[in-house]
């Protein structure tokens, strides 16, 4: 191609720039004019004469943009989008440092809110279907049912993975857990104690055990949320850690399925070995309080130097679900005064999670002269009428059960939160802080004693030591929450000033306390 035709890419550039410095000539004097200032259109047939204006050149552009007053301005806005940068920042480190400090607890951990209802298939007459058309009742008390022990089979020597066709069919059951699904409430399944233990008497490579290892496989393929085995102190940790390597074999679905170890040791510093020790997922264990009696007014007393060794154990180790007593010695048989004071301990005070027997919720008692292996039948009859009338101390007590439930399950640090004992002292009871940084807290208030207290009452320098040298402060009011003498109504919380507060004998209080 010619050289004159074929143009390089530079030189356009440079023709088109100077092209633009060229003189504006008038069209009717052919004359030089001043220069352009932009690029110009000449007039076409019918349109106005005269240059139009396309834009600053990139010179003039530099020259305007470096003027003092666009400087500034830019200076300015470069200052406030750095200052309110920094105060987003700052505004969020502070929610957050104001949030309580404790975790929403994930559907692995459903029962530290909800807690477990213990009852045996012979408490609901031994059939399914009165499981069924009691799943409504069970779910305003708890979040997981815990169904069993399962009755002993007619043959000398059934398989443990068998269903007991006495209490129904395969295909009630899966009716059953169905509809406790469908209310949200999970329900485990436990097996007969002496027929595991018969299994398992050979040692952990034995026979015996591959078959409990393939009946927690059968249950949980029904369905059920998790395998209750009672007495792990006396199975190895080899053979636990087996049993839970199925439970967590099944947990693939999104359900996660729990091993419940039950256990009857009563001392602390054997609970704690166990707790340190065990596979099994979370302990059932029964609450070693201390007790003293009372007999001026026939009354057994809650011990409160018990109650410190309580959040040591729940604070080590395998997660613990306490109960107090069994399905066959039920918590009225402490005393009656003191059992509303004991559910309050359990739901309100202790970090892990609490499980309830069934009649503990409407003040059942044990008959006298029975032995111990004979269940209290459930009165459902007078428990229907308790649901109608809230006169008597069974309906009180059975309010105050739902009420505890219903108040773990929407705040959370009562489920996950810190717990510290504040003090426990004849003179002042027990005080039990919940939660703890600059989030919101409670304060459980209990008088174990058979005298009215004043905990906040100014008292002499001088007093009996306490479990916490140094408490932290309290704020001069609070909000009662729940209690068992006196409660704010339902969805309310009546203000309280502590330096006026007096608390019965054997009342407990859970209060509400302000954000520090």
């Amino acid at each position: 191609m010619d050289a004159d035709v074929e143009a390089a890419p530079r030189d356009v550039e440079l023709s088109a720039l100077e092209a633009e410095k060229q003189p504006m000539a008038s069209p009717e004097s052919g004359g030089a004019g001043p220069e352009k200032n932009g690029l110009v259109k000449a007039a076409g047939p019918g349109e106005a004469a005269g240059p139009k204006f396309t834009g600053l050149g990139k010179e003039e552009l530099l020259r305007a943009a470096a003027a003092p007053g666009w400087a500034r301005a830019r200076t300015a806005l470069l200052a406030a989008f750095w200052l309110g940068w920094l105060g987003m920042l700052g505004a969020a480190a502070a929610i957050v440092a104001r949030a309580p400090r404790c975790h929403v607890t994930g559907s692995g951990e459903w029962w530290r809110s909800g807690g477990l209802y213990r009852a045996p298939p012979e408490v609901f007459e031994g059939k399914l279907q009165e499981v069924r058309d009691h799943l409504d009742y069970v779910a305003s008390l708890a979040g997981g049912l815990l169904l069993g022990p399962l009755p002993h089979h007619s043959t000398a020597d059934p398989p443990l993975e068998d269903w007991p066709p006495q209490l129904g069919s395969e295909e009630e059951l899966g009716g059953v857990l169905k509809a406790a699904k469908e209310r949200g409430l999970r329900v485990l399944v436990e097996l007969n104690h002496s027929a595991v233990r018969k299994h398992s008497s050979n040692g952990p490579q034995s026979n015996g055990n591959s078959a409990i290892k393939r009946a927690i496989g059968a249950w949980l393929q029904r369905g059920f949320d998790g395998v209750f085995l009672d007495g792990i102190e006396e199975l190895e940790e080899s053979v636990l850690a087996e049993f839970r390597n199925i439970t967590e074999q099944w947990s693939t679905d999104g359900t996660p399925r729990l091993l419940v170890g039950g256990t009857r040791l009563r001392d602390p510093a054997l609970l704690q070995d166990l707790l340190n020790s065990t596979k099994v997922s979370l302990v059932l264990g029964v609450l070693p309080l201390g007790s003293t009696p009372d007999l001026q007014n026939g009354q057994v007393l809650l011990d409160p130097t018990h109650v410190a060794q309580l959040l040591q154990l729940s604070h080590r180790g395998v997660p613990v679900v306490w109960s107090v007593g069994t399905p066959w010695k039920h918590l009225l048989g402490l005393s009656p005064a003191l059992a509303p004071q004991v559910l309050l301990l359990l739901w309100g005070g202790l970090p892990n999670a609490p499980t309830l027997n069934y009649g503990d919720e409407v003040g059942l008692m044990d008959p006298q002269g029975e032995g111990s292996d004979q269940l209290t039948p459930m009165p459902w009859t007078e428990v229907k009428e308790l649901q109608e009338s809230g006169n008597s101390s069974q309906a009180q007590l059975l309010s105050l059960s739902r009420r505890l439930r219903a108040l773990r399950e929407k705040e959370k640090i009562l489920a996950v939160g810190g717990a510290k004992v504040l003090w426990t002292e004849p003179d002042r009871g027990v005080a039990v802080l919940r939660g703890g940084g600059a989030g919101e807290r409670f304060l459980l208030l209990l008088n174990p004693g058979a005298e009215s207290l004043h905990p906040f009452r100014p008292r002499p320098e001088v007093s009996t030591p306490t479990t916490s040298p140094s408490p932290p402060p309290l704020p001069p009011s609070a909000r009662l929450v729940l209690g068992t003498h006196r409660s704010a109504p339902p969805g309310t919380e009546t203000p309280v000033e502590m330096a006026e507060l007096q608390l019965q004998p054997y009342e407990g209080l859970l209060l509400r306390l302000p954000p520090q």
